[in-house]
């Protein structure tokens, strides 16, 4: 199982560009992710295909932006997805 911090997979992600790095690091969150969605869309198809176009954006937006702490960031990027 993945012991380490979202910090260290952010990390080892911005300096290897791998996606897998960052699809461990969003797998953590899918749940949250979905949960945010679902309260939004109350359609669980719906909400299932925001998480995906999530990881999308997320693989965009996240060079962009000095990321500190990963949950609450990812967290309003879902729900402004939304």
């Amino acid at each position: 199982s993945e012991q380490r911090s979202d910090e260290a997979l952010l990390a080892e992600y911005r300096r290897s560009g791998d996606t897998a790095v960052l699809g461990r690091l969003y797998e953590r969150y899918m749940p949250m992710v979905y949960g945010v969605c679902l309260k939004i869309f109350k359609d669980s198809a719906k909400a299932e295909d925001a998480v995906m176009t999530i990881y999308e954006e997320l693989v965009r937006k996240l060079p962009e932006h000095d990321v500190k702490e990963f949950r609450p960031w990812l967290y309003v990027l879902a729900r402004n997805h939304c």
